[in-house]
């Protein structure tokens, strides 16, 4: 009778490769791609009136001021080759304040922002005369919506900021703090 050879499987006989293999094509990929998008949204902040210390309220949180903002409309503007140059947001602000000291030069700041890819629109700004009047803005903003930033992340619509600084008439009462508006895309549609 002759002796069967027995075939040593290829892991066992090559254990030290076969443990490389395994780390490097599903080890380490299960541990660095969720680490690449953690590290992405944890380091997205929005950079805001370009300063980056500010802080931005909720829209609902804030209590000085009544705000409606509605989106008008949102028109792409293309180059001369029919390629992407930016998008111009027409914005229309019904603004009240809740204060009950009269308020005088009232100025609002607006501005765009894209979180996931830290672009944000130059502020446009403009003095408020009466508050009773809708208030138009009119944003460009260069930032493409159909750009992918990670595999599965786009932003589809930029977030609105508004910087409103503002005096009492009543000069005996300190000059309040600028306050600033965070404003998401569900709450301008």
């Amino acid at each position: 009778m002759k002796k069967q050879k027995t075939k040593i499987p290829f892991y066992k006989k090559y254990r030290i490769l076969t443990i490389t293999l395994v780390m490097f094509l599903i080890v380490l990929p299960l541990i660095v791609i969720p680490t690449i998008y953690v590290a992405h949204f944890a380091n997205s902040k929005d950079i805001l009136f370009s300063d980056k210390s500010l802080k931005a309220v909720p829209l609902n949180k804030q209590d000085k001021f009544e705000i409606d903002v509605y989106l008008d409309e949102r028109k792409e503007v293309l180059d001369n080759d029919d390629n992407f140059k930016a998008t111009n947001y027409i914005f229309y602000l019904d603004f009240k304040s809740l204060y009950t000291s009269k308020i005088k030069d009232i100025n609002i700041e607006v501005q765009l922002s894209a979180k996931n890819d830290k672009y944000d629109s130059e502020s446009i700004s403009k003095s408020i005369k009466n508050e009773s009047e809708k208030n138009k803005f009119e944003i460009p903003f260069a930032y493409n919506p159909k750009k992918k930033i990670l595999p599965l992340v786009r932003v589809k619509e930029p977030t609105l900021y508004l910087k409103i600084t503002f005096e009492f008439e009543d000069s005996s009462l300190l000059k309040p703090e600028p306050i600033i508006i965070k404003i998401t895309p569900k709450q301008y549609n």
